[in-house]
């Protein structure tokens, strides 16, 4: 069903958002809050007693965090947001239908947000979230207050004040990626993930012409053959690690040299992408270069915690193949041994990619390195196929490597030894706890 906010309904009721925990809805909620909105919504992990962090941020916003249940329903409640996690034979969204409250997913309403002003929008299969960051941070530094929509799970921040000029990280997930509208367009990497490569090669190819102008990196323009053309080829000049423990790039582009607190290939591309969205906003690049030397902690995407010992402590966000693969390559470059505690984010991702996971797994992780495997991360819904679980995913990757070892199930991090690791690293996407571990290690 069609819906849209471009008239002034602050004082029409409250929109209903569910899966608020979620890394894209929260910054979603935060805005909408933010801009006057009542709010009304819940998530799993709130009703498991999980995500406490998340949801007081919420509460200071505003919002009435309720149970996932079709009874939370008001009359006033006028409009649903709901997260692609949320699936169809919920009660929620059944009980909403039946009530004849409007349904709409998070990129509709975003794209409805966005295309009523400037927006720089980043689309891929990999790399949306730290790109769009940097974009962000950039044009802050030049003084502009934009706001920002990343699937980072860190808590979002909106002035009062912000612009109509909006950054966004443009998901693929949910099929809506043609919504948008964006003044710059960047397509980063074009690689399977939630749909058939011949379905996302169409989507995309769709958001290149429906950009005013699409920057699309050499990667990808053979699947997609449209848009200005951009190599991420550079001249990674020098890595090195400061007194805090940061790992640094110095990478030359077009004679240009730059330093940024960040390291891996991928992430010396995504910065690539940044500067060309920002050098065609009208940025200048001494400016560019002064705001990469500053940029801000990006949560979970390779992000160094701190040191036990002389071991290497990060959390990461990896949980598809071309992710996963980029930051072990990445972990490679600087450290020999790594210990990987890797969460599944669900049964049918696994089905879809386990066979792939594991081959990256298998193929990059040698005999002194150490995977251990979490249970699939669920919170509840209508799931099928359990049989693909961690268990499986280790005796796949077993078959394909006997010399690495790799358990599953629980994990006491205090019996490894970590000191026969150089970086200790938990992977994946949705579960807050891994986050937690990380923490646990470094205070103790």
């Amino acid at each position: 069903m069609h819906f849209s906010l471009n008239t002034d309904l602050k004082n029409e009721g409250l929109i209903y958002v569910a899966g608020l925990a979620g890394s894209g809805m929260i910054v979603l909620a935060a805005y909408l809050a933010v801009k006057g909105f009542r709010l009304i919504g819940s998530d799993r992990l709130f009703d498991m007693g999980k995500a406490d962090g998340k949801r007081s941020f919420l509460e200071n916003l505003g919002v009435k965090i309720v149970g996932e249940k079709f009874s939370v329903f008001e009359k006033s409640v006028f409009l649903l947001i709901r997260s692609a996690a949320v699936e169809d034979s919920t009660p929620l969204i059944e009980g909403a239908l039946e009530k004849g409250v409007p349904v709409i997913s998070r990129s509709e309403i975003l794209a409805q947000i966005v295309n009523n002003g400037y927006s720089i929008c980043v689309a891929g299969t990999s790399g949306k979230t730290t790109t769009a960051t940097i974009i962000g941070h950039v044009l802050k530094t030049s003084g502009r207050k934009p706001a920002v929509f990343t699937g980072s799970e860190g808590e979002p921040y909106f002035q009062k004040d912000i612009e109509e000029l909006f950054v966004v990280e443009s998901d693929e997930s949910d099929g809506k990626l043609h919504l948008y509208r964006p003044d710059i367009g960047i397509v980063l990497n074009i690689t399977r993930d939630h749909f058939k490569l011949e379905k996302l090669t169409s989507m995309f190819k769709d958001f290149c012409f429906n950009s005013k102008k699409c920057f699309v990196n050499y990667s990808c323009h053979g699947l997609i053959d449209c848009g200005l053309v951009y190599t991420s080829d550079h001249s990674v000049m020098d890595s090195f690690e400061d007194k805090t423990g940061i790992t640094w790039t110095k990478f030359m582009l077009e004679g240009e040299v730059y330093d940024v607190p960040l390291f891996g290939r991928h992430n010396v591309e995504n910065c690539v992408a940044a500067i060309k969205a920002c050098v065609e906003f009208g940025i200048e690049l001494s400016i560019v270069k002064k705001a990469l030397l500053g940029l801000p902690v990006i949560k979970r995407r390779l992000e160094f915690k701190g040191k036990r010992g002389k071991t290497k402590i990060y959390d990461d966000f990896a949980h598809n193949p071309a992710k996963i693969n980029a930051s072990i390559r990445a972990l490679k470059e600087r450290h020999k041994n790594i210990f990987i505690a890797f969460r599944p984010h669900g049964f049918g991702p696994l089905k879809l990619f386990g066979l792939e996971i594991a081959r990256i797994f298998a193929d990059l992780l040698g005999q002194k390195d150490c995977l251990h495997l979490f249970e699939v991360f669920y919170t509840g819904g209508t799931i099928k196929e359990t049989q693909f679980n961690s268990k499986w995913l280790e005796e796949l990757v077993k078959s394909f490597n006997n010399d690495l070892t790799v358990t599953s199930g629980e994990l006491n991090w205090k019996s490894v030894n970590l000191s026969q690791y150089d970086a200790f690293i938990t992977m994946g996407a949705r579960d807050p706890f891994l986050g937690k571990i990380t923490d646990e290690i470094i205070e103790k």
